[in-house]
């Protein structure tokens, strides 16, 4: 968690935006959510930013809070552009990373405390 937390704040640092400071609030509202998104629960959050990274639990990849934030901002054709944009959200302070996976699929969360 903390090695994606310095990634991201990195990728902010060039965007010239302040760093996001990891909320204990937050981790436990991306753990419920990537619960919800797990076992198909609709999920919407009102003024809170959200993104999510998943992959199918037979690849290869190691699943963690760094590739998440890492293949969100390689802005591949699948990743969602609101996804990525949320990683720069100019009025976001703090943040938090959730994890939950079912038979098919490992959902990584962060959570932003204001949506972009």
């Amino acid at each position: 968690m903390n090695e994606a937390l310095k990634l991201l704040n990195n990728i902010r640092v060039f965007s010239q935006l302040e760093p996001l400071k990891l909320d204990e609030r937050y981790n436990e509202l991306a753990l419920r959510q990537a619960r919800k998104k797990a076992f198909n629960i609709y999920t919407e959050i009102d003024s809170i930013g959200e993104s999510y990274y998943y992959q199918g639990v037979d690849l290869k990849i190691p699943v963690n809070y760094y590739n998440a934030v890492l293949g969100l901002t390689l802005k591949e054709e699948w990743i969602d552009e609101d996804a990525y944009r949320q990683i720069k959200c100019k009025t976001c302070t703090l943040v938090g990373f959730g994890k939950a996976k079912n038979d098919n699929n490992e959902y990584l969360f962060i959570v932003f405390d204001s949506e972009e």
